[in-house]
């Protein structure tokens, strides 16, 4: 069946609720500061950020399935997750205690990429299907942040390339928090 997943601030659950029925199948206990929700591509579970305004260290981890809390990330050093996507078999999440993007790989259940913004405020965070690049706003910062999975050509002659994270800031409205990446990737758009 196709569900909805609404998390509840005040009452700190996930409900997972029947998408035609709009008959809430159960709600789960999640963080004292849910903020936002993304299932993986199975749909088999769900995590939760819990931003604590910028001072929390915790991603929920909730089954689907069995409608049921798991043990949650430890998103240190990383503080404050609060944007999420899931791409390619990872958790992607923005870290706007630490100014930083993160990636959790369940697989092996660590942390296994992160890239610093040095932008006030790293908000929501979109991913693109290949992994290579990632989109941010920066709330207080007033910009957007395009991280790039580059390939460098060789430094020098009988090197190698090297594959670098490159990133670059667009200055954007002050208050900028939501933002949505056009079909084709070709534009972002952003709402202050």
């Amino acid at each position: 069946q196709p569900t909805l997943l609404a998390l509840s601030k005040g009452d700190h659950t996930l409900a997972i609720v029947n998408s035609v029925t709009l008959k809430v199948i159960a709600r789960v206990p999640v963080g004292p500061d849910p903020h936002e929700v993304e299932a993986s591509s199975d749909g088999k579970m769900a995590y939760v950020t819990n931003t604590g305004g910028g001072r929390s260290f915790e991603i929920n981890v909730i089954d689907l399935v069995a409608h049921k809390a798991l043990p949650n990330i430890d998103t240190k050093p990383l503080i404050g997750p609060h944007g999420i996507a899931f791409v390619a078999g990872k958790v992607w999440f923005s870290a706007e205690g630490s100014k930083s993007v993160g990636r959790y790989d369940p697989a092996t259940g660590k942390l296994d990429w992160s890239m610093g913004t040095g932008q006030d405020r790293t908000h929501m965070v979109y991913v693109t299907s290949d992994g290579k690049k990632v989109y941010t706003t920066n709330v207080n910062a007033g910009t957007v942040s395009i991280l790039a999975d580059t390939l460098l050509p060789p430094p020098f002659p009988g090197t190698q390339p090297r594959s670098e994270w490159i990133q670059t800031v667009i200055e954007v409205s002050k208050g900028s928090e939501g933002f949505d990446v056009t079909p084709d990737g070709r534009q972002l758009w952003t709402a202050s």
